[in-house]
């Protein structure tokens, strides 16, 4: 816990609100009164996927797994068969 964390703890208050009040006991800045002020909640637009990209990520790694040989050694010790890891189609639907 620092000294931030104790103020907002001790007094209640957002952290922003904790570091003004920090600042003002070292007598750099005045204590601003504490008011809630509502803002308006603003959604995000979702984040468009490029598919095709994903994809080809998907099966760059999907074939450097089975041309690794530590990874083939991590299958083997976690007692997997690298087999049926690779027949998981690059492309499937996972919904």
């Amino acid at each position: 816990m620092d000294v931030i964390d104790f103020i907002m703890l001790k007094e209640g208050i957002s952290k922003h609100e904790a570091i003004l009040k920090a600042q003002s006991l070292l007598g750099e800045v005045p204590v601003v009164p504490s008011v809630l002020v509502s803002t308006p909640v603003v959604k995000a637009e979702p984040i468009a996927v490029d598919i095709a990209f994903l994809e080809r990520m998907f099966s760059y790694f999907h074939n450097c797994l089975f041309n690794s040989h530590p990874a083939l050694d991590y299958l083997d010790s976690r007692e997997l068969d690298g087999k049926s890891a690779a027949s998981c189609p690059p492309s499937s639907n996972r919904n």
